[in-house]
């Protein structure tokens, strides 16, 4: 089973009281509960977590939970109906809000409906190996010496007024030798 969460994590800090922080999660809720598509919206304006920038959509998450959504999160969605928004709860350092947006049943699926993506993901194994094993002998194999010499005097090429990395020194624009004769343009 799988249930589709947006959060709401609002964190006490220097622009905020905890005090603060939990009179506005409480204010946010009451605003959720009013209009529950609205969420998204107070999520992005106001949450501190790092799914502000998806408006507080975590997306389908399972019972196992996901490295960005905390375990209790994960607890608190799945008590929830579709549609429903949690109390506010601490957890993290900071106050969340949960809205369960639909849920899922699991889905059983015969090896035949799952082939291509097995077979799929097999070759992608298969070929992330081989590109390791290679590079492994490309490393043991490559001869690198340094030509400190060289490498001390490499100054990076100024065009347009910006550095451009493995540009020669060389190819910069000569100084004028009269200071009173402009450079002949170069391209």
């Amino acid at each position: 089973e799988r249930v589709h969460i947006q959060r709401i994590f609002l964190v006490p800090g220097a622009s905020r009281s905890a005090a603060a922080t939990r009179d506005l999660i409480d204010s946010l809720r009451a605003q959720a509960l009013k209009d529950p598509e609205q969420f998204p919206e107070l999520a992005r304006e106001h949450s501190d977590g790092p799914l502000a920038l998806r408006s507080g959509d975590a997306g389908f998450v399972s019972r196992e939970g996901r490295p960005e959504v905390p375990p209790a999160v994960v607890d608190a969605a799945f008590k929830l109906d579709p549609g429903t928004i949690s109390e506010p709860f601490e957890h993290g350092g900071g106050w969340n809000l949960v809205r369960v947006v639909d849920r899922r049943e699991r889905i059983d699926r015969t090896f035949e409906q799952v082939r291509s993506t097995v077979k799929r993901r097999m070759n992608e194994e298969v070929i992330h190996e081989k590109r390791q094993a290679l590079a492994e002998r490309l490393r043991a194999e490559a001869e690198v010496s340094v030509d400190g010499k060289a490498l001390s005097s490499w100054r990076p090429a100024l065009v347009g007024g910006r550095s451009q990395p493995g540009a020669e020194s060389k190819s910069a624009p000569a100084e004028p030798d009269d200071p009173q004769e402009p450079a002949e343009a170069s391209e």
